[in-house]
Formats: C-alpha cells, structure tokens, sequence
C-alpha cells in the first residue's frame, strides 16, 4: 500500500495524470468543433414565403440561402394561377439550419374531370349540399317563374347550361336557377353586421340572396384576417328605408378586423363622396 500512495504522490504520476487530462480535453474540444462545423450550430436561416411562386422562382430563393425543396403533392385550387405554389412545410419565417429541405404542394396545371350532378328538380338545400359533395363550388342563384319555390330549374357554368353527365373541371362554380314561386317576390334584408363572411354567406343563401361586392378595409392583411373579419356595413341595409329586393338579388358587404366598427361606424351616416373615397383606400375581392 505505501509503494502505491508513494506512486500517486510521485512527480512522475502527477505528470502522466496531466499529460492524460491535456489529452482528453483536447479531444473533447477537437470533437465538439467537429459537431459545429457539421451541424452548423449557430447557424439558422428563416424559411422565406414561397406560397404564389413558381417552382423555378422558389428553387432560386432557396438556392441563395443554402436550403433544398421537393415537391411532395398537388392540388387544384381554382382561386390561385396554375403551377404556383399552395403550401409549404415548414412555414415562412420558420428558422431552419443549412441544407433543410421545405416541402411544397404545387397548384395543378389541369383540374380534374368529375361529371356533372343533376341538380334539377332538386331543393336549394339538397343542391348546395351535392354540389359541395362533388368537390364544386356553390355560385350565383337567380330565379325564373315557376309554381315550385327555390326547387332547380336549371344548372349553369360560366353562363352556359350543363347537363347531368357532361365532364366538368372540379372546383368549377355552379350557379343555379330556382323557381321564383307563387309568392311576391320581395324579401327582407337580414341583418348581417358583426358577423364573419361565411355565416353571412350561409344566412343570404337561406334568403334567397346572393353575395355580391366584398370589401376588406385595411385592419385586413392576410386569409386567416379574411376569414376571422366581420362585417361593419352592408348595402342595401335592414333599416326599411331601401327598397326591398328581389329574389336573387345581390348584397354587397365591407368587411374589417376592427371591431369597434361595427359600432361605431354607420352606413346612413357616410355620403355617397366618403363612399368612394373609402373604396379607393380598400381592397375589393
């Protein structure tokens, strides 16, 4: 036991111990530099907004900030340009390192050919819910004379009748012709202030109304402000002062994420010059 209390005492273990410890720290330091450089530790890029490009115009973006793209699907979305961009993950002003790669989902060039439902003879109701089924968008209704109320006389594309059966593109919008009724054809304007665009769109279809100009003020920035805005105005007003409309008439609606404007603004009280001077400073859609 003394020889070896003697042996870790001495000078020569003492140097050996350092010696050894110099070492290992050495290539602790070696092997954490190493993981830096691989991993780019430090290093982040923010993931730039490509949603509306080209694949071409977001292959240059990303080539210039060090980053890969693939693209992983398409859909066909008839509101953007063929061939852009719809999504991507991960996001825009995501931070990711070097050589990440972002995953798009590109607008198809062509739709797809569905065939045409037969929406005749069909209620209102039973129409928009086979027209949404089938991967169609629900458009315009008018209304024609006839003994049936809101019963579909005819189906229409683009102005044109379409027939059960006929191959049109998905995601195409259908407006339809309804039967007007034995009743008068003037109706009561609901009251759609303070509410967001897609019940106003559902409460106008329950009165035989369609939507006509929609106009996003400035607090509206983005489509999630588009889908989360509420109407502040809406023309013709509830107010019975305006004439009552017919049967397939058209209410256009200003829409803001302010909703203190609901309250505070009205419509009888702005002039036909402040109107379009409002208008000039808004966003129609």
């Amino acid at each position: 036991m003394k020889e070896i209390y003697n042996f870790i005492c001495s000078k020569l273990f003492f140097k050996h111990f350092l010696i050894a410890c110099s070492i290992l720290i050495g290539f602790v330091i070696v092997v954490m530099f190493a993981l830096k450089i691989y991993t780019h530790h430090g290093q982040a890029f923010i993931v730039p907004q490509l949603k509306g490009l080209t694949v071409e115009e977001a292959a240059q973006i990303l080539a210039d900030k060090g980053l890969n793209y693939q693209v992983i699907d398409s859909v066909f979305r008839p509101d953007m340009k063929k061939g852009v961009i719809v999504e991507q993950n991960p996001p825009a002003n995501f931070k990711v390192k070097a050589n990440r790669t972002i995953f798009l989902t590109v607008n198809a060039m062509n739709a797809a050919k569905i065939k045409m439902p037969d929406l005749v003879g069909l209620s209102l109701r039973q129409a928009k819910s086979t027209i949404e089924a089938q991967g169609l968008i629900m458009g315009n209704i008018s209304y024609a004379p006839d003994i049936a109320l809101n019963i579909v006389l005819n189906q229409k594309i683009n102005g044109n009748i379409v027939s059960a059966g006929i191959d049109v593109e998905k995601g195409s919008v259908v407006d339809l012709v309804l039967g007007s009724g034995n009743a008068s054809g003037q109706l009561t304007v609901p009251e759609l202030l303070g509410l967001t665009l897609d019940n106003a769109k559902h409460i106008l279809e329950n009165a035989m109304l369609n939507l006509g100009t929609i106009t996003f003020d400035k607090t509206v920035k983005s489509p999630q402000d588009k889908a989360t805005a509420v109407i502040w105005k809406q023309d013709p007003m509830p107010d019975g002062n305006s004439e009552s409309p017919e049967r397939g008439s058209s209410v256009n609606l200003w829409l803001t994420k302010d909703v203190n404007k609901v309250s505070t603004e009205s419509p009888k009280e702005t002039s036909p010059g402040s109107t379009q001077k409002e208008s000039d400073e808004e966003d129609n859609f």
